[in-house]
């Protein structure tokens, strides 16, 4: 099921600062828990905004993460490639000719609990003291870098290979 857009109210217009005003979101939150709660699903952009340099995704913002273990979401991560090439940053309206690439992986087929939880028994040292939905964005952020950058190399299958390696992980559970 799908609903459409759901507003986020910053408490900020400066650029960069992702604080929510908690009032403005109560009602959008309950509509949100709603629509989780009678089967329907939800696209985050996990970076919060246009990465000045998508090289290199940003960190993840992590009230989507937060969300997603409420409610043991399964996780699909969608990357493009290229879009800085036909609608630039600065540009009011895109198009221009250019190609762009994407890709489509469930990286949390099983859940969100289940992700950190084999996220966790890999034994990061540095991801033992932090929360659940910091090792999911994390963990999210490694696999979308690497999804993103298997783009640019696909001339060699490098993508394929990607693929397949999760398929065969899903196999073997």
């Amino acid at each position: 099921k799908s609903v459409g857009h759901f507003p986020v109210h910053f408490a900020s217009d400066e650029d960069g600062v992702f604080k929510v005003d908690a009032k403005k979101m109560e009602p959008v939150e309950k509509r949100v828990d709603n629509h989780l709660q009678g089967g329907g699903w939800l696209c985050f952009f996990p970076e919060g905004q246009v990465n000045k340099s998508p090289e290199n995704i940003l960190p993840f913002r992590f009230g989507g993460m937060k969300k997603a273990l409420e409610y043991d979401a399964r996780i699909v991560q969608l990357v493009f490639r290229g879009n800085e090439q036909v609608w630039p940053r600065k540009c009011q309206v895109g198009g221009f000719p250019g190609r762009v690439r994407y890709s489509m992986r469930p990286i949390a087929p099983d859940g969100a609990r289940a992700f950190v939880q084999m996220a966790r028994a890999e034994g990061a040292k540095e991801e033992v003291d932090i929360p659940d939905h910091a090792v999911l964005a994390k963990r999210a952020q490694q696999l979308m870098q690497e999804q993103y950058e298997a783009l640019a190399e696909d001339k060699q299958g490098a993508l394929s290979k990607l693929h397949g390696k999760l398929q065969k992980d899903r196999k073997k559970d």
